[in-house]
């Protein structure tokens, strides 16, 4: 039986206390319906950031963050556990993290390359896949 490997790679941020301080509660609470705060005894009247965060990394739900000029970023909470087989990584057991999409940090200019590949009818195209081994 071959052993796969299908790595992860983007753009993270660690949840300490200061990042949690950038958080809202009441927005937090917000994005969670009724069914999720039941299933998860979630206290509304007493309860922080980090509880929520562990809520939406178990459900790998987004949450918005709202940036200082209004615009609003979507975010990934996710909870590393070395023992679901992630050894490999630099993250810390245990610790929550922000994974922030690509796309929404960086744009990416058609350079004079792509622009004459196309041309000639070539058109690379994302895709992500899994080598075997």
């Amino acid at each position: 039986m071959s052993m796969g490997h299908a790595p992860c790679s983007g753009y993270v941020v660690k949840v300490t206390d200061k990042v949690a301080e950038t958080l809202n509660v009441q927005e937090l609470i917000k994005g969670l319906d009724k069914d999720l705060i039941e299933q998860f005894q979630v206290n509304i009247e007493d309860t922080n950031v980090y509880e929520l965060l562990d809520v939406y990394s178990t459900e790998r739900k987004l949450i918005v963050i709202n940036l200082p000029q209004g615009k609003t970023i979507k975010a990934q909470p996710f909870r590393y556990n070395s023992e679901d087989g992630d050894c490999y990584d630099d993250l810390e057991d245990g610790e929550i993290y922000l994974i922030f999409s690509e796309e929404d940090l960086y744009t990416k200019k058609e350079t004079k390359s792509h622009r004459e590949l196309k041309a000639l009818g070539l058109t690379p195209e994302p895709q992500s896949w899994t080598q075997f081994g």
